[in-house]
């Protein structure tokens, strides 16, 4: 019994740590990732969107892994350091279910995109199997503002993810919202979009 309260110290200590620790994401993300919310359009005709609304979707904003990345019968991913004088890619850490990434309009630009030839270049870690090209793309969070690489193609990234009233809190399958986002708050992205999003069926 004597031992208790410096157990509850400790405790404690790790808590406010935490609730600290997610203020700070919380306002990395609402500086540099603020939520953005876009009509979707029915077509994507010469080189813009068309058509009736036919719904609404976040097009920016935190976005939580698949869930199902915590299960073992799922694909690993993992987040990597370039050197860009060797070409190696060097194995900083897989990603977690926990982790949140910004999703943002600029998320599948070439600039983003990045090949690498397994033949000619080093990748550290034996997470993409046996390919002869592997593919990255850059994400940004409040662990890593300046962006890293992970070992995904951007196409696997949602362009957007539709707003429903009854969304659930989490996707097995698809990248999705961080919980507890506040839609109606959340500003008007200048320009709509067209195409695949990412639904609820989708999970």
């Amino acid at each position: 019994m004597k031992h208790a309260p410096v157990i509850v110290g400790i405790a404690a200590t790790m808590l406010l740590t935490a609730c600290g620790d997610q203020a700070q994401d919380n306002a990395w993300f609402e500086e540099n990732c603020p939520v953005q919310i876009s009509d979707v359009r029915e077509h994507f005709e010469q080189g813009s969107p068309t058509g009736e609304v036919i719904t609404t979707a976040m097009t920016q904003g935190p976005i939580n892994p698949p869930a199902g990345l915590d299960d073992s019968q799922h694909a690993r991913i993992g987040l990597y350091t370039h050197d860009e004088l060797s070409g190696a890619m060097e194995l900083e850490r897989e990603i977690s279910a926990d982790d949140t990434f910004c999703l943002e309009p600029g998320i599948k630009d070439a600039e983003r995109r990045l090949t690498v030839d397994t033949r000619a270049n080093e990748i550290e870690g034996d997470l993409h199997g046996d390919v002869y090209e592997a593919d990255f793309t850059l994400l940004r969070s409040p662990e890593y503002p300046e962006g890293i690489w992970a070992g995904l193609p951007a196409s696997d990234l949602p362009r957007g993810i539709e707003v429903t009233g009854n969304m659930p809190e989490q996707c097995n399958l698809q990248w999705w919202p961080m919980k507890e986002i506040d839609y109606d708050n959340a500003a008007k992205a200048t320009q709509d979009v067209a195409g695949l999003i990412t639904t609820q069926e989708d999970c």
